[in-house]
Parts: C-alpha cells; sequence; structure tokens
C-alpha cells in the first residue's frame, strides 16, 4: 500500500506502469503457550552412567601415558646429562695423561747426564777441570782401611 501511495502522482498517462496491489495473507493466529510443569529426576541414567564410567576410564588411561611418556623423557634427559659428564671426565683423562706423559719425558731428559752437565754450566757457572786441575790416584795394592783413611785426612 505504502507503495501505491508514495507513487501515485506518478501513475497519470499511458506510459506510467500498471500497479498490481499486493497479495494479502490472513494474518496468522498467535497461540497461546502453555507451559507444563518439570519433572526433576535426580536418578541417574543408566546409559549416562555407562558413557561417564567410560569417559573416567578413558581419561585416567590417558593421564597413565602421559606420565609413563613424562618419565621416558626424563630418564632420556639424566642419560644425557650423566653422559655428557662421563664424557668431560674422559677429557679431563685424556689431558692429564698427556701431561703425565710431558713430565716423564722432561724428567727422563733432565736426569741425563748431558743435560746435568749443561745446567751446571749455564745457572751455576760450573765448568769442567782443566788438565792441570786434575790428580789421578793409582793404588797398586789393597791397603787396609786404617791406612786408608790416614791417606784420606793428608790430603
Amino acid at each position: 500500500m505504502e507503495y501505491r501511495r508514495r507513487y501515485s502522482r506518478y501513475q497519470t498517462g499511458t506510459a506510467a506502469p500498471k500497479y498490481n496491489e499486493p497479495i494479502r495473507r490472513p494474518k496468522k493466529k498467535v497461540r497461546v503457550r502453555e507451559y507444563r510443569k518439570i519433572e526433576v529426576s535426580y536418578r541417574e541414567h543408566p546409559l549416562t552412567a555407562q558413557r561417564r564410567k567410560t569417559m573416567v576410564k578413558i581419561c585416567a588411561t590417558a593421564a597413565v601415558v602421559f606420565l609413563m611418556l613424562t618419565l621416558v623423557v626424563a630418564i632420556n634427559g639424566l642419560s644425557s646429562k650423566v653422559s655428557l659428564q662421563n664424557v668431560k671426565i674422559q677429557e679431563n683423562i685424556n689431558d692429564l695423561q698427556e701431561q703425565i706423559e710431558k713430565i716423564n719425558v722432561d724428567i727422563t731428559t733432565s736426569c741425563d747426564i748431558h743435560s746435568i752437565a749443561q745446567d751446571a754450566e749455564e745457572r751455576l757457572d760450573m765448568s769442567f777441570p782443566s788438565d792441570d786441575q786434575v790428580r789421578y790416584v793409582v793404588l797398586d795394592e789393597d791397603l787396609p782401611t786404617e791406612q786408608s783413611e790416614n791417606i784420606g785426612q793428608n790430603n
């Protein structure tokens, strides 16, 4: 209807479009709802109880599996930590063995007669005696011990 009112002034002449009135449909009857009283039951349906038990079992199984997997991961972490410590200790042992070998080489070279002579010359300013400083003693017979002591005191 409103459509017709708006354009009614333009509907003069032969060029104006023809307007069809809208189809009127009967109005629906408003139905008054009757509210029913809801009955509350505190008993659990057997099917619901069974489903609840099944879900509790599934959740408990999932929790146990999660805990087991967490335990496996924790044990693997501990294992890798211990193996890393073992590797560090082994490296330390190898370094110490190398140091021991170097020290042993130094000891054997320092006990050599040539290195002892060289150290005496460099550190203590010692030198080999010349020919006029050397005295040779040659004994033909074995002397008793008393006489050898006296000889040692005379020099």
